[in-house]
């Protein structure tokens, strides 16, 4: 494990009641929590050696990023799912209705 790594193990650990905080802002499902929490954890591990110092001095900066980032695209993605499943659940509605 690198210098870096061990730092984002180490926030993780130590910042993961923040973190949750984070993603329940973008009103994802509460029981998508902890995956996006692991994602985040995974995509910023083996990120790690990308991170860049001089673009982004703060660890916690770059990594708040990726927890809002895969938190919006949770967030797109269920609004999409519920979308389609309304719709579908109105097509079902018109064709009962035309087999009455």
């Amino acid at each position: 494990m690198t210098a870096i790594q061990d730092r984002i193990v180490e926030y993780f650990q130590t910042k993961e009641k923040f973190l949750y905080n984070v993603i329940q802002k973008f009103n994802v499902h509460s029981k998508d929590y902890d995956d996006i929490f692991q994602e985040a954890w995974v995509k910023a591990y083996l990120a790690s050696n990308k991170y860049d110092y001089n673009k982004c001095p703060a660890m916690s900066s770059w990594i708040y990023t990726i927890v809002k980032n895969l938190s919006l695209d949770w967030s797109r993605n269920f609004k999409a799912r519920s979308a389609t499943s309304l719709d579908a659940l109105q097509d079902l509605s018109g064709f009962e209705a035309r087999n009455q």
